[in-house]
């Protein structure tokens, strides 16, 4: 069963733009000269969001520096049960100035990274930015037709290729994007719209609301609250030193028509949102 929004990488345009899996179920793109502008707000806020962080090399030496001091930091304490600290010092004095070190320098990274950010963020260029990208969006929406009342869901997409040997690969950090779109019913339809292209499910084709027992790694936060406020505490999301991730179980929404058989992933917050739109049964 093949994921609607899955993109194979092989598939990309010459205008940059990716085709999912599941392209029959596309109606509708959003025009090009909105899309251009609604991009060029996105580069925008793009610059100012690498200005407010520091350089790679710097985060990089940050993450490394954290990962020192924590490792010299737990070795010591581990032993100091059975070692007095004096004694310790005397036979690995290199531990302490390089773990004292590392976490001094760990530490002066972090704040400067602080700094930075707070500085960009109140630069009078973010407002002027914010409001601007607003605009674009509301236009974007107008382009695309997506009602006022319609829902934000998030819904799990992915990029791939297939190898040599006929095998599928994942691109990116994680197997899964968290991508948010705008899901409303238009007619006999189920449309989930983003600002670039809406994918029409006619209601007639939708099979099932399967729950999946597994795992689900993915990139990316949509939703105004953090994954670990008090209203998403009940779905247990996880997340790694990396900013990737976990759930458990999901949501597979299967479909079946003419164009075989798809699916459209969920992550288990989304449950009841989707269950309000369309009325099918949970196997």
């Amino acid at each position: 069963m093949k994921n609607i929004f899955a993109f194979n990488i092989a598939n990309v345009a010459a205008d940059g733009t990716m085709t999912p899996d599941g392209s029959a179920y596309i109606t509708r793109r959003a025009s090009s000269s909105v899309q251009g502008d609604l991009e060029e707000k996105r580069e925008a806020a793009a610059r100012v969001e690498r200005a407010s962080s520091l350089p790679l090399w710097l985060l990089i030496i940050e993450f490394i520096a954290w990962l020192v001091f924590i490792c010299c930091l737990g070795g010591t304490l581990k032993s100091l049960a059975d070692t007095p600290l004096s004694v310790m010092y005397e036979n690995a004095a290199a531990v302490f100035y390089v773990g004292g070190a590392a976490g001094i320098a760990a530490l002066a990274l972090w704040i400067a990274g602080r700094i930075r950010k707070k500085r960009v963020m109140q630069s009078p260029a973010v407002p002027y930015l914010t409001e601007e990208m607003n605009k674009a969006i509301a236009r974007a929406k107008e382009d695309m037709e997506i009602p006022a009342d319609a829902k934000c869901i998030d819904i799990f997409t992915c990029c791939y290729k297939v190898n040599a040997k006929g095998k599928i690969r994942y691109k990116g950090m994680c197997r899964y994007s968290n991508a948010e779109f705008y899901a409303f019913i238009r007619g006999a339809c189920l449309c989930l719209s983003t600002l670039e292209f809406e994918a029409s499910i006619p209601l007639a084709t939708v099979l099932s609301l399967q729950r999946i027992d597994k795992r689900a790694e993915f990139c990316g936060w949509n939703k105004e609250k953090a994954f670990n406020a008090p209203e998403y505490k009940p779905y247990k999301i996880r997340a790694n030193q990396f900013g990737i991730l976990f759930v458990k179980p999901y949501f597979s929404l299967r479909i079946s028509g003419s164009q075989g058989d798809f699916e459209i992933l969920f992550p288990p917050y989304e449950e009841q949102t989707l269950r309000s739109l369309v009325n099918v049964p949970v196997a």
